[in-house]
């Protein structure tokens, strides 16, 4: 009897050998491609490579996947924990993409997809070395495209009293470059410290920013402190000094996405993110009127040691079942303002930023404010006054 000989490597299925060849480690799956022609073909596909970049590499690409490995290999492989942070992020942008689609499609439509390496490398030429997390993240969504005119879906968005009115987008990595040489080209006209930071948020209408460190930077504000490259702050209102709110980009929408997620922010009816909390803030129901009250700090209106600005809205409504003859009308309002030092300003007057809301079932009303404190913090209590429709007597909320 003559023996056959049968070369498996060359006559196993090519389906059969793509997914064992997708369950193999970098180094043995550039091994069994050393193999024979047939297998050096299926180990460079795209097929071959699709869950070790998934599992290792951000990137949107879907195509030349081994050189992309080989690319984040090279670049990114001596990070200290890579893998810690590559999973962490890839994690998080799944979650904020989910929550996006599922309460604001308007701005989940107007998130870029990841930029390349080079896009980023090309940029810290002029701006310098960004910091691993926020080089990772880019290449998973690089920022948000401006919306159609007199629109003002902020991904980390917006709030307004008066006639201030702010809506923050992530900005793309070319608007980063961008505003980073229009702050050069000024530097004789801005504060030095802005010159060793780079904007990665805007607002629409250009009112407000904030930056990120592309170095540790100390402020006589903050004598027992250094800020650290890659913390995220917001300029003061003086732009002489500014405020931390983020250690790192990462840190800012870890925040973002959890405050999303757990209902501190909502949508409102414009799809737009409010950053004024609805879950979490104090009430109280009075002659079934209910009031709620939602502050927010404004550091970008705020100047450390000298003045904090401090923003709240204020939602008023009364139930749907609650009795006809419950119906009132506010008349005046009633607030007292302490600082830390125990300063206290009474103010009172009529109605409220000039409006006077009447109250019946099923009724809804908000407004903002705002209220400076020469400390950075305090509290404010207060009442408004109410006249029921009925006999026109006058309780107090």
């Amino acid at each position: 009897m003559s023996e056959v000989s049968i070369d498996w490597a060359e006559n196993l299925p090519d389906l059969c050998a793509l997914l064992v060849f997708s369950k193999l480690d970098a180094h043995s799956l550039c091994q069994v491609a050393k193999t024979c022609r047939t297998w050096n073909h299926l180990g460079c596909t795209d097929d071959a490579w699709k869950l070790l970049c998934g599992e290792n590499v951000i990137s949107a690409a879907t195509a030349g996947l081994k050189d992309i490995y080989r690319e984040w290999h090279t670049k990114f492989h001596t990070i200290r924990d890579y893998k810690v942070h590559h999973r962490r992020l890839k994690r998080l942008y799944n979650r904020l993409n989910a929550w996006l689609e599922a309460h604001a499609p308007a701005i989940a439509k107007s998130v870029n997809p990841g930029c390349s390496i080079a896009d980023i490398e090309r940029v810290e030429t002029m701006t310098q070395e960004f910091t691993p997390d926020f080089r990772m993240w880019y290449m998973l969504l690089n920022g948000q495209k401006r919306t159609l005119a007199g629109a003002t879906h902020g991904l980390l968005g917006g709030f307004k009293f008066y006639d201030y009115v702010v809506n923050f987008r992530l900005l793309p990595i070319d608007e980063i470059s961008d505003l980073h040489s229009m702050i050069n080209s000024s530097r004789s006209r801005v504060p030095e410290w802005v010159t060793k930071c780079v904007p990665v948020a805007q607002s629409f209408n250009a009112a407000a920013f904030w930056f990120m460190l592309k170095e540790d930077l100390t402020f006589p504000e903050y004598p027992d402190t250094t800020f650290k490259k890659g913390s995220i702050v917001v300029p003061s209102r003086n732009m002489r000094s500014c405020f931390p709110i983020a250690e790192s980009i990462t840190a800012l929408l870890q925040h973002h996405v959890e405050q999303l997620e757990l209902g501190f922010l909502e949508v409102d009816a414009k799809g737009e993110i409010q950053r004024f909390p609805t879950k979490g803030i104090p009430e109280a129901v009075t002659n079934h009127v209910r009031i709620r009250a939602s502050p927010l700090f404004i550091p970008d209106q705020s100047v450390p040691g000298q003045t904090y600005t401090w923003s709240y809205r204020i939602f008023m409504d009364m139930a749907a079942d609650a009795p006809h003859s419950a119906k009132s009308q506010l008349t005046t309002r009633t607030w007292l303002i302490t600082d830390a030092t125990g300063k206290t300003d009474n103010v009172h007057g009529p109605g409220v930023i000039g409006f006077f809301p009447k109250m019946f079932p099923g009724a809804t009303f908000s407004y903002e404010s705002c209220c400076p404190l020469t400390t950075p913090t305090g509290t404010m209590s207060g009442s408004f006054q109410m006249a029921l429709e009925s006999s026109g007597e006058e309780r107090g909320l």
